[in-house]
């Protein structure tokens, strides 16, 4: 069963989905040498200010969410979320889906990362982790991905761009498959 929660507003974009898809045989997607590092300070930051709301409780839309434990950092989820906005970056789109068809899931999946539930948030045009941390918990579908209590690891990506939105950030949400 596949459960998919779109959201476009200003710049922000959420996507969750339950049980593992199946690729397919011939997926195309380009990988960037430079999106396999450690974590920047910043990507670092949004975790930090990530887990702060989760430990506040927070209320998406009409709905309050109590406080859901802090999640554990993620190389493997960061990879895909760093490609991810690399990739939004360089060939001027922004979404969920990349011109070739390729998911969320899907790039965490091809990243190795085998997941039980997955989930991404992407933001562009902010500038810090707390600014972007706010506009998601503003927004109710990416408050829900951000308070959900399945998801238990967190990778982010955080890419500077010479483009009209500066700054691209991707929240890659999982729990691995048991």
């Amino acid at each position: 069963m596949k459960r998919l929660l779109p959201l476009v507003v200003l710049g922000l974009t959420a996507c969750s989905a339950a049980s593992h898809p199946p690729l397919p045989d011939e997926l195309k997607y380009t990988w960037y040498p430079s999106t396999d590092r450690t974590a920047s300070a910043d990507e670092l930051a949004v975790l930090a200010h990530t887990n702060a709301a989760r430990a506040a409780g927070q209320t998406c839309g009409q709905t309050p969410y109590p406080p859901a434990p802090a999640l554990v950092w993620s190389d493997t989820l960061a990879h895909a979320a760093r490609n991810h906005a690399q990739d939004m970056a360089a060939r001027q789109y922004f979404g969920h889906v990349t011109p070739e068809g390729v998911t969320g899931a899907q790039r965490m999946t091809l990243a190795g990362y085998r997941w039980q539930y997955a989930g991404e948030n992407l933001a562009a045009g902010q500038d810090t982790a707390a600014q972007v941390v706010a506009k998601w918990l503003a927004s109710e579908g990416h408050c829900r991905n951000l308070m959900n209590p399945n998801f238990t690891e967190l990778g982010v990506g955080a890419v500077a761009h010479a483009d009209r939105y500066g700054r691209y950030h991707v929240q890659n949400f999982g729990q691995p498959a048991r």
